[in-house]
């Protein structure tokens, strides 16, 4: 009788384990989901500041190329 109850007490304890894993795996999918979507901004962002940065380059390059000069 002794071995049922323990087998009983096991069974609930690890149904609860199971539920709390659900609830920290469905967490942990929510941050990732949540980091993904600040990446895909990050990169956007940075892509967008390269090619600030490669005009501004390129314009700099013309203004020293003809400075001193009359058009």
């Amino acid at each position: 009788m002794n071995l049922f109850k323990r087998f009983s007490e096991l069974r609930k304890v690890n149904e609860d384990a199971l539920v709390v894993n659900e609830s920290a795996k469905q967490d942990a999918d929510r941050d990732h989901e949540v980091a993904l979507a600040r990446l895909a901004e990050a990169t956007e962002q940075a892509d967008r500041l390269a090619n600030m940065n490669h005009r501004n380059h390129y314009s700099e390059s013309l203004t020293h190329a003809f400075r001193g000069r009359t058009a």
